[in-house]
């Protein structure tokens, strides 16, 4: 099991070895060539590339969650009633 884990990883980041460069792929055909790069680089370039996926929808999370708290605070601390004082919310109409 975990060497079919090792050979995904060499196949699918092009790489061999993963403390000190290779100049053989260990799982791979010798048809492929030699190794471009060890596997802990290809594996951090992916994971590098891949984490602004989670980075951006975070920020806006963030943003948004801030922007609430600082909306539901200001209410709280004025005293305000947002269904009184704000036309358009008349949550009791519907």
């Amino acid at each position: 099991m975990a060497l079919r884990a090792l050979a995904g990883v060499e196949y699918d980041f092009e790489c061999a070895g993963f403390c000190l460069p290779s100049k053989f792929h260990a799982f791979s055909k010798v048809g492929r060539g030699p190794p471009g790069q060890t596997c802990v680089t290809g594996i951090n370039s992916f994971l590098e590339t891949a984490s602004y996926i989670a980075y951006y929808p975070g920020l806006l999370f963030t943003v948004l969650a801030l922007a609430g708290f600082i909306v539901s605070f200001y209410l709280l601390v004025t005293g305000r009633d947002i269904q009184r004082d704000v036309p358009f919310f008349k949550l009791s109409e519907y």
